[in-house]
């Protein structure tokens, strides 16, 4: 078993027609986020550009308070780059709260619009079943008419080869009358199975407009339970690290999923340092709830930390680390045993050579 079982889950993509709407919408979603995480971090290095001036002033009550030392600031003191360097640190921690509060919002109205492009989307699904089904129903009614103009003409030919057994002097003449009832039996016969061939196709496209409605409705859930913690048992100790984000079908999915991981034996990790725009979602039936920071992604995405990412390329299974071969197991479990099936609902593999919270990452992004 290759390394390579990921890239092989996600080459039997079949040809799909670009969403340009959706992918237009995600694309400004995934900015803004990005607004959201350099704002953070602005606010992060403001409030760490402040220590130092009120350091100086803790320094400064301490020696009012314990050694009753009332003095003016000495030279060195006034020359400190100390209060300018917090005041810019302020002016920082001001922006970088505006700017989030203000790519956070971008971020909601951007999904706001993605959920009522899929709504539409949707709509319009239902709409071509339902045109499909009366397109059906008039192929039916057609049909049944071809059908009852056959067996008229099969009366009528009938009935002409009895009246010519009967009447040879006009022979010549019913000769051509029984050719006509024939050819008039054929005709017939042809738009019947014409009309046969539409009301089958008819069918079969309600039934495809039907089950992309079903997919499209259908919240994703986790199948073959059993089997899934069963192929991920052989590797109870794994440790790993959730993400997800706001929406109620990843929430449900990411519960799932992490109750079949509990089950399988493996770790979850908490975030040493939570983000301010984690979820905190109730994992476990005790316990409080856990701190989910959030991802963007399509599909279930495992990334696994190594070192050296392009020394474990053209590996076998065997020779891989062990957290590599429980990503590589874990997407081989998950792939065939998520309803409604899509190949997308798994990603291919990232390796990452930056250290996580855990040696795994596994990320339940959007609905393909």
């Amino acid at each position: 078993m290759s390394l390579f079982l990921s890239w092989l889950i996600s080459s039997n993509d079949p040809i799909r027609a670009v969403d340009t709407v959706r992918l237009s919408l995600e694309s400004c979603s995934a900015h803004w986020f990005a607004w959201v995480k350099y704002a953070g971090y602005a606010v992060a290095l403001g409030c760490a550009m402040e220590a130092p001036e009120t350091f100086v002033i803790i320094k400064r009550w301490c020696l009012l308070r314990f050694r009753d030392e009332d003095r003016e600031e000495n030279r060195e003191e006034r020359t400190s780059w100390f209060v300018p360097i917090a005041a810019i640190g302020l002016l920082i921690i001001v922006a970088g709260i505006v700017v989030e509060t203000y790519a956070e919002s971008k971020v909601s109205d951007n999904d706001a619009l993605l959920r009522a492009h899929e709504s539409d989307k949707i709509t319009a699904a239902e709409g071509e079943a339902a045109a499909a089904v009366k397109q059906a129903g008039s192929a039916a009614t057609s049909a049944k008419t071809a059908h009852d103009e056959s067996d008229a003409a099969k009366t009528s030919s009938d009935d002409a080869l009895k009246i010519a057994g009967g009447a040879r002097r006009e022979a010549d003449t019913f000769e051509r009358d029984i050719k006509s009832a024939k050819e008039s039996s054929a005709d017939a016969n042809n738009k019947a199975a014409e009309a046969e061939s539409h009301l089958a196709s008819a069918y079969q496209a309600a039934a495809i407009a039907q089950a992309e409605v079903n997919r499209l409705k259908s919240p994703r859930s986790l199948v073959n339970i059993d089997k899934i913690i069963a192929a991920l048992r052989d590797f109870k100790g794994t440790e790993y690290a959730l993400g997800t984000s706001s929406d109620v079908e990843q929430i449900e999915l990411t519960k799932e999923l992490a109750a079949v991981l509990d089950k399988a034996g493996w770790v979850r990790k908490q975030p040493q340092q939570v983000p301010l725009n984690s979820l905190f979602i109730p994992l476990s039936a005790q316990g409080p709830a856990d701190a989910i920071p959030p991802c963007i992604a399509i599909g279930i995405a495992a990334e696994a930390h190594v070192k050296n990412p392009s020394a474990e390329i053209g590996k076998t299974f065997e020779t891989a680390p062990k957290e590599l071969k429980a990503v590589l197991a874990f997407q081989a479990a998950l792939w065939p045993n998520i309803s409604p099936a899509d190949p997308k609902n798994i990603e291919p593999l990232n390796l990452d050579p930056k250290a996580g919270e855990a040696p795994i990452t596994i990320c339940v992004g959007k609905k393909p």
